[in-house]
């Protein structure tokens, strides 16, 4: 009967999947009045990799490794994708600043489980082209997955789906695109 205890929560942990995200889905009101913005990115953080720490073939429960890491190579073409879904087209144009405040990675191995996490905090600045201070702000993201065995290609997408949500969450709140739109 321990065996079958024990062999239940192994089960369970393989039949998880894989990990699955999709980006938010804007309100059809959420709209940027601008013309066009120039985005920039700032990482100031003394210790950084730049990639996340990778998930081994076999890892033993207790295991796990974590870094601070910098922001996905694919993150800007992210950005002005979604920026391309807000902006519309008609006002100044303005700029966004993007400073990575903490980018976090993951993983850990458990008796029955191997989980990949990241946590992500992004502080944005947004201002006309001249500097008038439009809005700032923070958005955060995070996520954890738990399966039977943890992989680079996942530990990845956890990282890229938290920052995601740090984007979205600043991108999409609606003091922000408020504060934007009613300085004109």
């Amino acid at each position: 009967m321990k065996n079958l205890l024990f062999a239940a929560p192994l089960v369970l942990a393989a039949c998880a999947g894989s990990f699955e995200y999709a980006p938010r889905k804007y309100p059809d009101r959420l709209r940027w009045n601008v013309s066009s913005v120039e985005v920039t990115f700032r990482d100031e953080r003394p210790k950084t990799v730049a990639a996340p720490p990778p998930v081994p073939a076999v890892a033993l429960p207790g295991n796990g490794e974590v870094a601070d890491v910098t922001l996905p190579r694919e993150f800007s073409a992210f950005v002005r994708y979604r920026l391309a879904r807000l902006v519309t087209g008609s006002g100044e144009p303005i700029k966004l600043d993007i400073h990575v405040v903490k980018a976090r990675v993951g993983w850990s191995a458990g008796a029955v489980s191997e989980t990949e996490s990241a946590e992500v905090e992004l502080r944005f600045h947004v201002a006309t082209r001249n500097g008038r201070l439009l809005v700032e702000g923070v958005g955060t993201g995070s996520h954890e997955f738990s399966s039977s065995d943890a992989s680079d290609q996942e530990l990845r997408d956890v990282f890229r789906a938290a920052c995601s949500d740090a984007l979205d969450n600043f991108l999409s709140h609606d003091v922000t695109y408020r504060a934007l739109n009613a300085s004109r």
